[in-house]
């Protein structure tokens, strides 16, 4: 009895000290005002903090979007519809996640970029230019990249336990498109929602494709407040912002899934 005890408290005190080594960046980084001076605190505030909030909300927006509606309908075809070749895109569609974002990012960019091999053919037999190294661009390589993250867990809702409520909508009269927007998609929400905050962080935490494009974010800022301004402490508030912003996010993901769940 007494070693069982022991057992249960020495388990207690390991996770407690592992919980403690994960969120000890984390704490350091939300209680930075605390313990961190930020001499260009004012001037960041004023000159980039502005501009990198406006950009990142975009490209999170934009990105996300993009992947939530490549990655659903993918993973509806996928799994409802019948097609030469489905198990091969089956498959085929998760292959995006094997690139780091940064070389697919630079690997569009070189192809489509304003001195791309495809825009130089295409201004070469057009006339017309081509430009993907912008912030739309970004997003869109963003969503093409990173949209499996909302497949896979999509596809894997819409593969098991719908079977006898698309039947039974069929039997109803209801169309394809109708059984796939008011059935599968709200039950496969919470999946949805899951694959969506993943694409969030990864489009949040990238440095390297974002700088090759040239757009502003909240971690661009922190590496010009950092390296530029030499303010630890203002990059520490910057990323404090950051931190935040993907709790919100993640808290909306555990409302939509809690939702679903009450009403499923």
């Amino acid at each position: 009895m007494e070693n069982t005890h022991l057992c249960a408290v020495f388990r207690k005190v390991l996770t407690g000290a592992l919980a403690l080594l994960l969120l000890a960046p984390i704490i350091t980084v939300v209680t930075a005002p605390l313990h961190a001076p930020a001499p260009e605190w004012e001037f960041v505030k004023r000159a980039i903090l502005p501009r990198h909030l406006v950009e990142t909300g975009r490209l999170l927006l934009l990105s996300v979007l993009l992947a939530i509606v490549l990655g659903t309908v993918s993973a509806w075809l996928v799994a409802s519809a019948r097609f030469p070749g489905r198990r091969l895109f089956s498959w085929a569609l998760m292959l995006p996640l094997a690139l780091p974002t940064y070389i697919g990012s630079i690997t569009f960019a070189a192809l489509f970029g304003p001195t791309g091999s495809v825009s130089n053919a295409l201004r070469a037999a057009t006339g017309l230019g081509l430009d993907i190294v912008t912030p739309h661009g970004l997003a869109l390589t963003f969503g093409l990249l990173l949209f499996p993250y909302v497949y896979l867990p999509a596809r894997a809702a819409f593969a098991g336990g719908m079977g006898d409520l698309l039947e039974a909508a069929r039997l109803l009269g209801a169309r394809p498109w109708q059984r796939a927007w008011r059935v599968a998609f709200p039950m496969a929400r919470p999946a949805i929602a899951a694959g969506a905050l993943l694409v969030a962080m990864e489009a949040l935490n990238d440095y390297g494709a974002v700088s090759h494009y040239g757009v502003h974010t909240l971690t661009v800022g922190i590496f010009r407040s950092w390296g530029g301004l030499y303010d630890t402490g203002s990059a520490l508030r910057i990323a404090a912002i950051l931190v935040l912003i993907v709790g919100a996010i993640a808290l909306v993901e555990d409302r939509i899934g809690r939702r679903a769940r009450r009403t499923a």
